[in-house]
């Protein structure tokens, strides 16, 4: 073969790949594929962090919506059913920092949400998993995630959610005056 036709053939795997991800390039499916799967959510909801961070996060979201909540009395019975699943007296403090940390952080991005925050669909999740935990069931529920990454662009993986600063580089070496 000569040299242009071996960079045709190789340009068109190029690009049949992009459009299709490598999966068609490699002769696969080029159906998208899904994001998260009902393995990956049911191992997520056996981890003890997926459950510490679910707690706390529904201990945050009941402090913002005005629950009748005892959060010491509660984290007490999450820490014990931990321990009930298996958790020993050495890994405990590790959960009960990442406990913290999702609590405290959440609670932190609840305040700072414009609008109205406790939506009846919010309260209605928040008063399920509640009830749960008050029967003594930490157990994580399985969630989809929210976000979805599109696999077409080159450069989607690098999407972080953060927006660009509103004033340029020159607008920000200003001295203010």
């Amino acid at each position: 073969m000569n040299r242009l036709a071996i960079t045709t053939v190789a340009l068109g795997m190029l690009v049949a790949g992009c459009s299709g991800g490598a999966g068609s390039l490699l002769g696969g499916s080029s159906a998208p594929k899904q994001t998260t799967t009902e393995a990956q959510l049911t191992a997520n909801a056996a981890d003890p962090k997926t459950r510490a961070v679910q707690v706390a996060w529904n201990v945050s979201r009941a402090a913002k919506c005005n629950f009748n909540l005892d959060n010491a009395t509660l984290k007490t019975s999450y820490l014990n059913y931990e321990t009930q699943q298996g958790m020993t007296p050495d890994q405990l403090p590790a959960l009960e920092k990442a406990y913290e940390f999702a609590r405290i952080e959440t609670a932190s991005r609840i305040a700072k949400q414009e609008g109205e925050y406790c939506t009846s669909k919010r309260v209605t999740e928040t008063r399920t998993d509640l009830g749960r935990y008050l029967a003594g069931d930490f157990a994580a529920r399985a969630m989809a995630a929210e976000k979805t990454v599109p696999e077409a662009g080159l450069f989607d993986a690098f999407d972080t959610g953060v927006k660009p600063p509103s004033k340029t580089s020159e607008d920000a070496l200003k001295p203010k005056e």
